[in-house]
């Protein structure tokens, strides 16, 4: 359970510090200011889950990914922000937990192959 305690960690620093450099305020994205606090909201959204809840891994992964979506998904405006919000996730999964983000989603539906 620990590595994926540190793998959440170090997903959701990720994330973080790619939305910093990618997704700048605008003048039509003024909103577009992320700080710690929001880093802090994914770890505080995923430490909620009741332990009876977490039926396995990927459950949890699922609470994360959909944290992420929630902290910084929800204030993208953008289509092509919200593809390179969905494309840092798919490696991200990939990469810190070594799952396919498809697979982990495929309860979810899917459109050519892809969630």
């Amino acid at each position: 359970m620990f590595s994926l305690v540190g793998s959440i960690v170090s997903g959701t620093l990720e994330i973080y510090r790619a939305a910093l450099r990618m997704l700048l305020p605008t003048p039509s994205k003024s909103h577009y200011i992320f700080s710690l606090r929001d880093f802090a909201r994914v770890i505080h959204g995923c430490c909620l889950i009741h332990k009876d809840s977490v039926e396995n891994r990927k459950t949890f992964l699922r609470l994360w990914v959909h944290e992420v979506l929630r902290v910084f998904g929800d204030r993208l405006v953008d289509e092509n922000d919200t593809n390179w919000l969905y494309n840092a996730l798919r490696e991200c999964v990939r990469t810190h937990f070594r799952e396919n983000f498809d697979a982990l989603l495929e309860h979810l539906g899917r459109t050519d192959g892809k969630v």
